[in-house]
């Protein structure tokens, strides 16, 4: 006999429910974390490598080893990471540690050049034994005078008040705050916590331009090392997404620069607050009005597009997404499930609107073991949004809206309108795109 998946309804979802460290509040009780077939993408590893020119040895027993080589060969990223097997003789003895040095000597002898900065990444299973990441690399960087930074594939600290999202961005940036020569501050502004560069598309690079910026600096625009490191002089930090705030606070910290954030929106109203928040943080002109009556003026054309289409949000999209489905409603769509693991709290004000139009509209969670049994939700959807929707809505064509997509500003709003219908025309294939963007593993 089958059982019933677990959910819940937007109206049962609750504030006052338990807190899960950073991520937010839980949206199942306590139970096992049934994990989806479809994990890589942009893991520890992945994200390091943003970093331009930098190389990576990766210190781990065999099994985490060969699951980042397999994606890094995926995602073209081989030839600039390294790895050192470590056995459960170097676990016990912490004989290990004692050989890095060493192997990091070997790399930089063969590498053709040196390279500007250097990765040491640790396991889970070293962060379980204390082992001194940190105090290896100020010893390296004196040695080679190249700066060294620890980063941390460690999924136990998913739940602790630094999960692994937050520490590798940390990570990145800590580059800019070790560098030793002087600040000198310019009129640029940083955006911090994505992953692939904003959509040239964008009007935010005209209006910031309009407010006075000499230039937007993106971590993963960086071509060059060099060009990375102009970030440490930039005025302000504007933060797009939560995996960036501790970088942001070790920046101000540092170096002195000011942060604001306003996440990624879909929502053309979100947008226009957004705006808004960051002329005051700016103390600067922002002229957005005719960006927002025009995103405002196609909402009529969109209804007329995709009023009554079925639509899937998932975990893993590009925003949050209850905030993706009040884009959607205001275009007409129908809402026919929502997939989400916590729930953060910028999200409330999204679901506090979603009950009053869609208060039955399921949530289901991968947290609860009951998915792993499911070979598809009950409901129906044309379009799915994310991979972890499209798995359990098989028969429904796929938007993928991930990571490597990253929109920002009224873009957005026609960039989801725009993929939501593109995707019903579209034979792409899930299976075939779980491999090629390396989220098997």
């Amino acid at each position: 006999m089958k059982k019933e998946l677990y959910h819940l309804t937007i109206a049962n979802l609750d504030p006052a429910a338990p807190e899960l460290g950073t991520k937010g509040k839980v949206v199942s009780g306590p139970c096992l974390h049934y994990s989806a077939p479809s994990a890589g993408g942009w893991g520890i590893v992945r994200t390091a490598m943003l970093v331009p020119e930098s190389v990576l040895l990766f210190v781990a027993p065999h099994g985490c080893g060969r699951h980042g080589s397999v994606s890094s060969v995926q995602l073209g990223l081989r030839s600039r990471i390294r790895y050192m097997d470590i056995t459960e003789e170097d676990l016990v003895l912490g004989s290990h540690m004692d050989r890095i040095p060493a192997v990091v000597e070997d790399i930089l002898s063969c590498l053709p050049k040196r390279p500007p900065a250097f990765f040491i990444c640790a396991s889970c299973i070293d962060d379980l034994l204390a082992s001194d990441y940190k105090n290896l690399c100020l010893r390296l960087t004196e040695r080679y005078g190249l700066p060294f930074v620890d980063c941390h594939m460690n999924p136990i600290t998913a739940n602790s008040s630094m999960p692994p999202a937050l520490n590798i961005q940390r990570s990145l940036y800590d580059f800019l705050c070790k560098e030793k020569n002087t600040r000198v501050p310019k009129d640029t502004l940083n955006v911090v916590g994505h992953f692939s560069p904003i959509n040239p598309n964008s009007e935010f690079f005209s209006l910031m331009n309009e407010a006075g910026f000499e230039k937007v600096l993106q971590l993963s625009a960086c071509q060059t090392f060099e060009q990375f490191m102009e970030m440490r002089h930039s005025s302000h930090n504007l933060l797009i997404k939560p995996f960036g705030r501790v970088a942001c606070q070790e920046m101000e910290r540092h170096l002195g620069i000011p942060w604001h954030k306003e996440f990624i929106r879909y929502h053309p109203e979100g947008i226009r607050r957004g705006y808004e928040g960051l002329e005051t943080f700016l103390e600067r002109k922002v002229s957005w009005q005719s960006c927002y009556e025009s995103c405002m003026d196609s909402i009529s054309q969109w209804r007329r597009r995709l009023k009554g289409l079925r639509v899937g949000v998932g975990i893993g999209v590009n925003g949050s997404p209850f905030e993706i489905a009040m884009a959607l409603a205001l275009c007409g769509v129908e809402i026919s499930f929502l997939l989400s693991d916590a729930i953060m709290e910028y999200e409330w004000e999204s679901i506090a609107q979603l009950k009053q139009s869609f208060p039955d509209v399921p949530v289901y969670t991968s947290y609860h073991p009951s998915m792993s049994m499911a070979e598809a939700v009950p409901e129906e959807a044309d379009v799915t949004i994310g991979f972890s929707a499209s798995y359990v809505c098989p028969s429904s064509k796929l938007f993928t809206l991930d990571a490597d997509d990253q929109h920002y500003g009224f873009e957005a709003f026609t960039a989801l309108l725009q993929g939501v219908k593109d995707a019903l025309n579209s034979d792409i294939s899930a299976r075939a795109l779980l491999y090629t963007k390396g989220l098997v593993v």
